[in-house]
């Protein structure tokens, strides 16, 4: 099996990738990695053949400096990029703030993942998936693509319309807050959620007994904190998660991130490079070298697409998929994520309405970034983030916008 590694984020999960091919599931492989910088990549392979080498399980490690060499025959591509994201973030948030007073109140459209700015973020990330895509067709036209890239759901729908298997891999709704609310240790509680990527509603609450009614009453009395409580009343469906807000349309609970982190800190950057050196002079038999090797799986994120890849139905964290038929009330071309074995979800009217809204805005979007401006027009007319707004004014703003970013949005210009 080949994976193809594409995007500059790659770096920064090799090591998690590496483990969970070598020694988590000690399966056989080939990493071809897309990295034009001769410094980086001489580093990048010196790495993995150090930690293959020390797994005694065979496996192989190329470097490309072109993405059509990649790319060449692969059955794999896992796609994790962003483009100057923080930059462009703060320069729309700019923008979007206005001088005058019509347009200072959108800076609460500077959301990563929905309305006006995961638009232009979903457009500045679908170029560079456009032209994978392009080359993808050439060189791999039958290969799965497992993708980090945000926005999650909208890159991901870009994949799945240009014809690939694409799943998506992003944070998961987690319960802990939740379960000190009710006393009760995370380990011990068995939860299921249904919904989209960052929009997920909670179904099942159990420790030895149905705990979902209880939880109703701290959502209902503000224990959750307002914006849960607000979604809450509007939906009669429990929201467990962050990212609700971004979705929906503008309200007093919800405050969008102004400086929300985008990508690995320069930081953490630097770090990962000299752990990665020590484990390249020093080698994996040294404690040395494993104490470094250590220091970087610490840093492993929760989304695990090789351990996906490995164990397909088994796999028990959840990915974002094409709805099919594993969720009857929402369309067929939704993206949910679930684990993949999950299947009938059922939620309140309420939710299923507004779930399916958010995800038919999400396919538009992806639609938009892949160059259709009557796609891009019914975003702007009917997503649920912008409801509430001058949409005559809305189509002025985002097209300013757009010429704004143009530089980097080649079906734009």
């Amino acid at each position: 099996m080949t994976i193809a590694l594409i995007g500059s984020d790659i770096p920064a999960l090799l090591p998690g990738l590496l483990a969970d091919m070598f020694y988590a599931n000690k399966a056989e492989g080939c990493f071809r990695l897309h990295e034009p910088n001769p410094a980086l990549s001489e580093l990048l392979k010196k790495y993995a053949d150090a930690v293959i080498e020390k797994s005694g399980i065979q496996g192989q490690f190329t470097v490309a400096n072109t993405m059509e060499a990649a790319l060449e025959g692969a059955d794999v591509v896992i796609f994790s990029d962003s483009l100057q994201n923080a930059s462009r973030f703060q320069m729309d948030l700019s923008a979007l703030g206005g001088e005058t007073r019509e347009a200072a109140g959108l800076k609460n459209q500077a959301r990563l993942h929905d309305g006006i700015e995961g638009l232009l973020f979903t457009l500045r990330t679908g170029a560079k998936a456009n032209l994978l895509v392009n080359i993808m067709q050439k060189k791999c036209p039958h290969a799965i693509v497992l993708n980090l890239s945000e926005p999650l759901s909208q890159i991901t729908a870009l994949f799945q319309l240009s014809g690939f298997s694409c799943y998506g891999f992003g944070e998961a709704p987690k319960i802990d807050g939740l379960c000190r609310l009710l006393n009760k240790s995370p380990s011990l509680v068995s939860f299921k959620s249904a919904g989209l990527y960052r929009f997920q509603w909670l179904t099942k609450l159990q420790a030895g007994k149905d705990l979902l009614p209880e939880a109703a009453r701290l959502y209902k009395k503000g224990a959750m904190g307002e914006e849960k409580t607000l979604y809450y009343s509007w939906y009669d469906a429990l929201p467990i998660g962050e990212g609700h807000g971004e979705s929906l349309p503008e309200n007093d609970a919800f405050t969008p991130d102004e400086n929300p982190e985008l990508s690995e800190s320069i930081k953490r950057r630097k770090e990962r490079l000299l752990r990665m050196n020590e484990v390249v002079t020093h080698g994996l038999h040294t404690a040395h070298g494993q104490l470094a090797q250590l220091a970087l799986l610490q840093n492993v994120s929760s989304e695990r697409p090789v351990q996906f890849l490995l164990k397909g139905s088994d796999y028990q964290g959840m990915v974002l998929k094409k709805n099919e038929r594993a969720f009857s009330a929402l369309p067929y071309d939704a993206l949910i994520q679930a684990k993949p074995a999950d299947t009938n979800f059922i939620l309140p009217q309420g939710a299923i309405d507004i779930t399916a809204e958010v995800a038919e805005g999400h396919l538009l979007s992806a639609k938009a970034a892949m160059g259709d401006r009557e796609s891009l027009r019914e975003y702007i007319e009917t997503a649920p983030a912008l409801s509430g707004l001058d949409r005559l004014y809305l189509h002025s703003l985002i097209e300013q916008m757009i010429l704004l970013n143009g530089d980097v949005l080649p079906l734009y210009r």
